[in-house]
């Protein structure tokens, strides 16, 4: 099992998402909500965007639920990471104004990813059933087409950063000056941008993202119902599928009654 497969497994888990997400192993900031593409494996490869295709007008989801506080997510229990002022390995942290920090990681016996934010919320459509209509509408006038998949919601995230590594008992640690108050030790994702590489062991890296950086999408696939529909048809999401829960789900969505009717399976 790949890197991303294991961090993904694992994120869906944690938070309950159910089938159709897809979750960045990188976090990135070039996703935009109503991106149109394809799905390659556990991979969201965008080409255009829904206003492009003409579907403009879609009402968004004004509950965006955003908590702008530090949060953190390790893949497996086994990663540990501490932050320290540099120079001391243990003690109270007494400094008020700028300082000097080390961030520690040990990722144990296992690969795994530890990812750090300053904030983290949600986007996405106000209704999805309108998405649905409006883009089967579309894929019958030829603007969009069988195969094809849009992002409908995304988890969102302020600045921060995340570690990774693909090997055992792996190690790095980076430094970075900030500017610290009376709350003492700086959280890691406070530090993103900042870092610098100090020590590094069996292939562990770092990277810091933006605001706004995409975590993870849930994405709408676009299908016809010929009538070998149900023998190609694919469900995408981190787990794989019996035959029985495949047949269900795909045969829940039926737009119109044609032998070539689109329909839209979130």
């Amino acid at each position: 099992m790949s890197l991303k497969e294991t961090y993904a497994r694992a994120w869906i888990k944690a938070h309950g998402l159910p089938l159709g997400w897809i979750v960045n192993l990188e976090p990135t900031y070039n996703l935009a909500l109503g991106a149109v593409g394809v799905m390659s494996r556990d991979d969201f490869l965008p080409e255009t965007t829904l206003e492009r295709r003409g579907v403009i007008g879609l009402a968004l989801d004004d509950n965006q639920q955003r908590q702008d506080t530090p949060w953190q997510f390790q893949s497996n229990e086994e990663i540990s990471v501490e932050v320290g002022q540099s120079g001391q390995t243990s003690g109270s942290v007494d400094v008020v104004g700028r300082a000097a920090w080390d961030v520690t990681v040990n990722f144990g016996s296992r690969a795994g990813v530890s990812i750090h934010g300053t904030a983290r919320w949600s986007a996405g459509y106000a209704d999805l059933g309108v998405v649905r209509q409006r883009i089967v509408e579309a894929a019958r006038e030829e603007r969009l087409h069988k195969g094809e998949s849009i992002v409908v919601q995304q988890t969102l995230s302020g600045p921060g950063v995340f570690f990774t590594s693909e090997g055992n008992n792996a190690a790095l640690r980076v430094s970075a000056n900030a500017d610290v108050g009376a709350a003492g030790v700086p959280s890691v994702a406070s530090l993103a941008g900042h870092l610098n590489l100090v020590r590094s062991s069996s292939g562990a890296r770092f990277q810091s993202f933006a605001e706004r950086s995409v975590l993870a999408s849930r994405v709408l696939y676009l299908g016809t119902r010929g009538w070998l529909w149900w023998r190609d048809f694919a469900v995408f999401g981190a787990f794989p599928l019996d035959i029985d829960q495949k047949e269900e789900a795909v045969m829940n969505p039926v737009e119109g009654g044609g032998e070539d009717e689109y329909f839209a399976l979130v």
